[in-house]
């Protein structure tokens, strides 16, 4: 074995963005949430996803969310579930799988506790993982936050064969 070939990387990821009490789609884990609320962002403004972008490639040393997916026209209004996908081509071409995912969400404006199943079960299908192998923790932020969509995301890495 060569030594320089770790078996496990981790990796962690952070987004926030701003939102407002306005008719619109407000997408967390790639699940629509609330129609009251709307992320003020570039894409959909999915904090959870983004954070799991940024803690994929940073696990694979290949940047972060923004210059893979720069706030360009190609990616004006675009689905983080689509960047999500794509991210992934990324790790299949790697010698790495996910091993596990540990997120936690702060936002005070919706209670996500009745979807965070939704949310595991798509990032379940999604990464290809047991949905037991999926943490998604919400949180209000005992009012320090308000109008604020906050994500932090971990995941584990363990190199394939």
């Amino acid at each position: 074995m060569i030594l320089d070939e770790e078996l496990y990387r981790i990796g962690f990821g952070w987004d926030v963005h701003r939102i407002e009490k306005q008719k619109g789609n407000l997408y967390v884990g790639g699940i629509k949430v609330s129609d009251d609320y709307r992320a003020i962002a570039h894409s959909d403004g999915d904090a959870l996803i983004h954070s799991l972008i940024d803690a994929m490639f940073g696990a694979l040393s290949e940047g972060n969310i923004g210059i893979i997916f720069p706030s360009d026209e190609k990616n004006r209004g675009r689905r983080s579930t689509e960047l999500l996908e794509e991210a992934i081509d990324v790790l299949k071409k790697s010698s790495f799988r996910v091993v596990n995912i540990d997120s936690t969400v702060i936002i005070k404006e919706v209670n996500l506790g009745d979807q965070i199943n939704e949310m595991v079960i798509l990032l379940s299908d999604t990464f290809g993982i047991n949905k037991r192998k999926i943490s998604i923790k919400p949180k209000s932020g005992n009012g320090i936050y308000e109008r604020v969509l906050m994500a932090y995301s971990t995941l584990l890495l363990e190199r394939r064969g």
